[in-house]
């Protein structure tokens, strides 16, 4: 997009460049994996017209009380072999909480792959993470879960979607049976693919 901007000679708007950048930036996690010269290139352009306040704002923006203990359960009940780290949280009122649990996992030394678990709305969403060059996460979550499975992202992100179909319908007598299978078949395929990865 930004080089259509630049060959066509327009000025940018600040709104779009802004959002352009922090793309950049966020893609790239700040550069420790730019994809060649054309992401900095790209990231000067950009640099002069946005607004590097608010993609600072972007950068560190506020933690809801529910992300904070979703963060909470994802440390607390985190298993790590070699340098990748997998948590189980529960049941969350929101995805992104998952993403910014994998992200902190992340920061744990000598973790460089986390993915976390939860229950949202009947169905399993897993979200891993990874810095690692040699290691996907889109083809760790592929690995991990049937390919008709919904599975999107990249080699840096990538959320996995598993319903719980007819298990959805188990009454509250038998609901930590079932948690209790969830997490440790999850747990079980994410190491898996990840070994064979």
């Amino acid at each position: 997009m930004t080089d259509f901007v630049r060959d066509a000679g327009l000025v940018p708007d600040q709104r779009v460049t802004t959002a352009l950048l922090y793309g950049v930036r966020a893609g790239t996690r700040e550069f420790r994996r730019a994809n060649g010269v054309n992401d900095y290139d790209v990231a000067g352009f950009l640099h002069a017209y946005a607004d590097l306040g608010r993609i600072e704002a972007l950068r560190s923006p506020g933690v809801s009380g529910d992300t904070f203990d979703v963060l909470r359960d994802a440390i607390a009940n985190r298993e790590r072999r070699a340098s990748f780290a997998v948590s189980n949280v529960g049941t969350v009122s929101s995805v992104s909480a998952l993403e910014e649990s994998a992200d902190s996992l992340l920061r744990l030394e000598g973790v460089s792959t986390a993915a976390v678990f939860g229950l949202y709305e009947e169905t399993i969403v897993i979200s891993c993470r990874a810095e690692d060059v040699r290691t996907s996460a889109v083809n760790i979550l592929d690995g991990a879960f049937d390919a008709s499975e919904t599975t999107g992202g990249n080699a840096d992100a990538a959320t996995a979607r598993v319903p719980l179909g007819i298990f959805a319908q188990v009454d509250s007598r038998h609901a930590a049976t079932l948690d209790s299978l969830i997490d440790a078949s999850t747990r079980k395929a994410l190491f898996t693919a990840f070994e064979s990865s």
